[in-house]
């Protein structure tokens, strides 16, 4: 399920039917709410109306398949594109604002987890992964799996909102 929390603390369901959900990352202006609908190998979109406290108008933005493996932890960076961690599919993904693969980066484990801008300019991408589910064969292949990942960008990343309160 995917609930809103607004200020005074109450919940609203926004939208349900999810065997794991994961995100949620916002886009820069706040108007756009991005939800990887993990088992079903897709990310949704939501318009986010700020003024109203309203998410509506779910749609389909991008989905994964085969090798891909399953969006999993997502950010905004301060250009609008969604940058994707893919959980069985050892890369990450940055995805332009119409949905389109603008890039991959190949990782060196099969499970990416997350993934967050740091740093005093905010282009240093942390990305972490797990060894989780992997077989003792795959964990000799990729002994860095669970490890914790830095790349250094030209890319400025976005502050994530906080909820007030």
């Amino acid at each position: 399920m995917l609930w809103r929390i607004a200020p005074d603390r109450s919940a609203t369901l926004i939208d349900a039917g999810f065997v794991v959900g994961n995100g949620p990352a916002f886009a820069p202006d706040g108007r756009t709410m991005y939800f990887a609908d993990s088992m079903a190998g897709r990310i949704l979109a939501y318009d986010v109306v700020p003024e109203l406290g309203e998410v509506r108008s779910r749609r389909v933005f991008a989905t994964m398949a085969g090798k891909a493996g399953f969006p999993d932890g997502m950010t905004v960076d301060a250009e609008g594109h969604l940058w994707v961690a893919h959980w069985g599919g050892s890369r990450i993904s940055r995805y332009d604002p119409d949905g389109t693969v603008e890039r991959v980066v190949p990782m060196p484990v099969p499970n990416v987890t997350s993934l967050a801008f740091a740093g005093p300019d905010l282009t240093t991408l942390f990305i972490t992964t797990a060894r989780e589910g992997l077989s003792t064969a795959q964990l000799e292949a990729t002994p860095e799996s669970g490890g914790l990942y830095r790349l250094d960008t030209d890319i400025q990343g976005s502050v994530e909102p906080v909820m007030p309160g």
